[in-house]
């Protein structure tokens, strides 16, 4: 199985020239409603419990959960997104810049192997609502589970924080990377996931601000983890298929071959559409 990156002709440069994906700070992402959609979820899941008489022992621990869901929002989770889909319109729209660009497709097991031994995982975004909850209340249930034998402090002020809902935040806030609204749903999206240190963040121009992201290094496997690139709409497709062969042969042209070859496999894409 393969998953696919979109992004414009300065991403393709910039992932083929330094072979790495970016990862961007998840508050910086286009879809502004996805935190708020896991906040939602896990407010009324919350409340739901506490309206259930077997959390009864656990009571001022579900309230102190609601009282700090605000706070789940600041950690430095970083995104970087990928597609089942190889040659989507929508995706085509979100990520080409109005015209050119390109599908790059990554062999998923062996991306897989080569992220989880940088500390990141990969997880395959949930568009319905009922896996949703069943996700979020897992992560309820286990926060209250793992700390069932310790009494919370400052029990006269239910919004400060105690280390059982600095837990239950952290586990939310992961599982808040790959919960989206249904209205993406036909995007199929699997996202790379990390908890970064705030030394290890750079910074990039955005439309509006900087924008927070880091790096995920692809060099020690970089050519055998592509398996294609798909050339996405554009009014000359002949030349940005020659533009592309011509860079990956300068740059990554096969080791003792007289010919003027390279590894990748470059396609068209198939989508009928005309943004120009």
């Amino acid at each position: 199985m393969n998953l696919y990156h979109y992004t414009d002709q300065n991403g393709f440069l910039g992932i083929f020239g330094n072979k790495e994906l970016w990862a961007t700070r998840i508050q910086y992402l286009n879809d502004a409603k996805e935190f708020i959609l896991t906040k939602e979820l896990a407010e009324r899941a919350l409340k739901a419990m506490l309206r259930d008489h077997k959390y009864e022992s656990s009571r001022f621990r579900i309230e102190r959960f609601i009282s700090n869901l605000d706070n789940y929002t600041s950690q430095n989770l970083c995104v970087s997104s990928l597609s089942e889909e190889r040659d989507a319109l929508s995706q085509w729209r979100g990520y080409s810049n109005s015209h050119g660009g390109y599908s790059i497709g990554f062999k998923k097991d062996d991306l897989i192997s080569l992220i989880e031994g940088q500390g990141l995982r990969i997880e395959k975004c949930i568009y319905d609502e009922v896996e949703q909850v069943d996700v979020i209340s897992n992560v309820i249930r286990e926060s209250l589970e793992k700390f069932k034998d310790c009494p919370e402090p400052y029990l006269d002020e239910v919004e400060i924080t105690s280390e059982s809902t600095s837990h239950f935040l952290k586990k939310l806030t992961y599982v808040s990377t790959y919960i989206k609204d249904v209205g993406f749903s036909e995007e199929k999206e699997w996202r790379i996931i990390g908890l970064v240190q705030f030394k290890d963040l750079d910074f990039r121009a955005g439309r509006s601000s900087l924008i927070p992201f880091t790096k995920i290094n692809l060099e020690s496997r970089f050519t055998d983890l592509i398996s294609e690139i798909v050339v996405g709409h554009t009014p000359n497709m002949k030349l940005a298929v020659e533009a592309t062969d011509c860079f990956l042969i300068k740059n990554y042209r096969r080791m003792n071959s007289s010919s003027y070859e390279h590894d990748f496999t470059i396609e068209e894409s198939q989508i009928p559409y005309r943004s120009w």
